[in-house]
């Protein structure tokens, strides 16, 4: 199921957890885990952080 998916990649992410682990945790192959975990985007590049905005008010 999808959410399984997402939900193992960010135990990963979060954990850095091997796949081997994770993959007897939720009663799956391994394989299943590196597939699932590898077709999660990545968050460092997409979710950039903006910049931060500049006060420019005068006190």
């Amino acid at each position: 199921m999808f959410t399984d998916r997402v939900l193992v990649a960010l135990v990963h992410r979060r954990t850095q957890l091997p796949h081997a682990v994770l993959a007897e945790l939720c009663s799956v192959s391994r394989s299943t885990v590196t597939e699932a975990i590898g077709r999660q985007p990545d968050t460092r590049t997409v979710c950039r952080p903006h910049r931060p905005v500049r006060d420019r008010r005068r006190w």
